[in-house]
């Protein structure tokens, strides 16, 4: 019988909304481990961060060529957390294959791996941190109430006759180009009703600048105002830390390496699930989800957490 199995792409770790760098290849080869060509596999993507959008394969279906390998690509959502493709051909021994990547990841492998002392040639674990990594960057978005690695936003907000505009989504890096019409000039915009159409306010992007203080405000040079009313104004920009500051990176990697020493003392990481000990079973006086929040890390959430 005929066998399918992941040639590469396995185990990636990737910024929000992006394209990963590597296909997810499979490879079908004969009882002799001859390359076969002409075998239909079906890709689909089978789980996803939660509230994630935007998520998406280049293709359903690819067909070996001469090599024997069929491929597709993966563009991740627009959540951080951990996502799975399952590559499937009927009657093949290893079908289904399942390839897990990490979205909107705060650490990549390759220096979780070094943290951890873990060889970088040894594969074996990828296929356990990639979906750790991708869980410890959901949990710590959701404890900083904000995204941590960039991603694209869109902020809908009153207008408030000030030069001033606080963003409600998180620090900005940048204003972006409006993503329908590509043109910068409308990533700001300004409606006169609730249900006019939407009109650039602006005519020069040079007119923004971001506040050096906070990073969550716009301001409107040469004395022009944001026109008082009811979500009125339409911003488009990027939301997250660039960079992203050391103090969130090493609680990543300590966040992983918890699991990583539970995992080895034969306890099952429990990181996110807000009902289990962090500190193994039948242990005593041991923390909650919410409590080992508020202790371990509570000084370096405190300093970077969005309060409204």
């Amino acid at each position: 019988m005929n066998t399918i199995a992941i040639s590469s792409g396995n185990a990636q770790t990737q910024g929000i909304a992006a394209q990963l760098a590597l296909p997810l290849k499979v490879l079908v080869t004969d009882p002799t481990g001859t390359p076969v060509s002409g075998v239909t596999v079906n890709f689909a993507i089978t789980s996803y961060p939660s509230g994630a959008g935007g998520y998406s394969l280049s293709a359903a279906s690819a067909i070996t060529g001469a090599d024997g390998t069929a491929q597709v690509f993966l563009t991740l959502g627009d959540q951080a957390g951990s996502y799975t493709v399952t590559a499937t051909a009927a009657g093949l021994t290893g079908s289904p294959l399942t390839f897990t990547e990490a979205g909107g990841a705060i650490v990549g492998l390759g220096a979780v791996k070094n943290y951890l002392k873990v060889d970088q040639s040894d594969v074996s674990k990828d296929a356990i941190l990639v979906p750790w990594i991708g869980l410890v960057s959901e949990v710590i978005e959701s404890w900083l109430n904000q995204p941590v690695t960039p991603r694209p936003v869109e902020d809908i907000l009153d207008g408030e006759g000030s030069t001033k505009l606080y963003l409600n989504r998180g620090r900005i890096v940048s204003i972006l180009p409006d993503p329908v019409t590509g043109s910068q000039l409308d990533s700001l915009e300004v409606r006169a009703s609730a249900l006019g159409a939407w009109a650039q306010v602006v005519e020069n992007v040079g007119l923004f600048y971001l506040n050096p203080i906070s990073n969550w405000c716009i301001e409107l040079l040469d004395y022009r105002i944001f026109p008082i009313g009811w979500k009125n104004i339409r911003v488009y920009y990027l939301c997250g830390f660039s960079p992203i500051p050391g103090e969130i990176v090493k609680m990543a990697m300590e966040m992983v390496k918890v699991m990583w020493d539970e995992s080895n003392q034969g306890t099952r990481p429990r990181l996110g699930m807000k009902s289990s000990s962090m500190s193994g079973a039948g242990a005593t006086g041991t923390d909650s989800y919410e409590d080992f929040e508020q202790t371990r890390w509570k000084d370096v959430i405190k300093s970077y957490k969005r309060l409204t």
